[in-house]
């Protein structure tokens, strides 16, 4: 990697920054730098646009010899198309990590393509909204105990309409390489698509949050994918 690469990570909407936080110590510890973006917490819809904004305010924002690499988990990654219209430079590549890959017009719980799935969602909510998750729900998906209470302790209830707005992807997307990073078998028809992209994939076998687990190898994946681009 170059020495002025630098990671952008973006947490799901239904948690907050603390996802990428053991990776994002990993990467600086190495001298690679990465900055946590913190998504707005949803309000009023439109929902995404905002969230958007959150995007490209980091990235604008960056000293001007940077290139930015976009890193969005989960429910991250829908937002990145709609994010680099208002960036207002080159980006060097996006990273989806275990998440749906954007197709325009769709929203997030159209993207799941499981109606079953879709349906357990919508049957989880609650007045609208999402639950919070318990440290008891995260047992098996997240092993450091102490990383469990504080997801629980950083998490809101989210709207169901959150999921469930379309969000839009522009012509040429993407326009600069792409990688994607599967660690569950849920996405695995999403793994196969940004194959057929001729993205650079890798699979780290785990949960839908190993970057908790283990840190370490997720950084050093986020760098291999950009050292794979030769950019």
């Amino acid at each position: 990697m170059q020495t002025n690469h630098i990671f952008i990570l973006i947490h799901s909407p239904r948690v907050g920054p603390l996802t990428w936080s053991s990776v994002a110590n990993e990467l600086h510890q190495n001298d690679i730098e990465a900055n946590l973006v913190v998504l707005p917490r949803p309000n009023n819809a439109p929902f995404y646009p905002s969230q958007a904004e959150a995007i490209a305010k980091t990235v604008n924002e960056l000293p001007a010899h940077s290139l930015p690499i976009l890193v969005g988990h989960s429910g991250a990654s829908a937002l990145l198309p709609a994010a680099r219209q208002l960036i207002d430079r080159p980006l060097t590549g996006y990273i989806l990590v275990d998440s749906h890959f954007p197709q325009d017009g769709k929203s997030r719980l159209e993207l799941h393509g499981d109606p079953a799935e879709t349906e357990r969602m919508r049957q989880e909510g609650s007045d609208g909204k999402l639950p919070v998750w318990s440290e008891a729900d995260l047992l098996d998906v997240i092993a450091p105990p102490l990383m469990r209470q504080m997801l629980v302790e950083e998490m809101r209830p989210t709207p169901l309409a959150l999921y469930e707005e379309a969000i839009p992807v522009f012509p040429g997307w993407p326009d600069c390489p792409g990688g994607y990073i599967r660690f569950t078998p849920a996405y695995e028809v999403d793994f196969q698509q940004a194959q057929e992209h001729g993205w650079t994939t890798r699979v780290l076998e785990g949960t839908h949050f190993q970057m908790f687990n283990r840190p370490a190898d997720v950084a050093n994946v986020l760098v291999k994918i950009v050292d794979s681009w030769g950019v």
